[in-house]
């Protein structure tokens, strides 16, 4: 683009979308009027509330959405049986199953106790 103006400012004639067309700015004027008509009214309708009156339409859409929202807090927390507690044994039930002994007994007499026996024995009994 050329700079035209004296002073090197680039003229602002360029930028107007309704340049070319004497009509351009009359209908963009009655397009966003008609569009914000429905806005404008519920604006000025809204003028003329007071303040109880505004609570209570605030009201009528929070307190139904509350209600909503706590009852399906309520069905995520108290629906279903959860997840079981996880159940530690001692040593002394892992030995010993229903009262009968599940390790022979000169298996837990050696000094050293096959670990790989052990853990498949005990992985078994669940």
């Amino acid at each position: 683009m050329t700079r035209n103006e004296p002073d090197g400012k680039l003229p602002l004639e360029l930028l107007d979308p309704g340049r070319g067309d004497d009509m351009y700015w009359p209908r963009f004027r009655s397009r966003v009027l008609s569009r914000a008509g429905p806005e404008l009214l519920r604006r000025r309708r809204e003028a003329q509330l007071t303040v109880s009156e505004l609570v209570v339409g605030w009201g009528r859409l929070v307190v139904p959405g509350t209600l909503v929202a706590a009852a399906a807090a309520f069905l995520l927390f108290f629906s279903g049986p959860g997840e079981p507690e996880p159940t530690f044994l001692d040593v002394e039930e892992l030995l010993v199953w229903d009262d009968q002994e599940v390790f022979p007994a000169d298996l837990l007499a050696e000094e050293e106790t096959d670990l790989e026996f052990f853990l498949v024995a005990v992985e078994g009994r669940f």
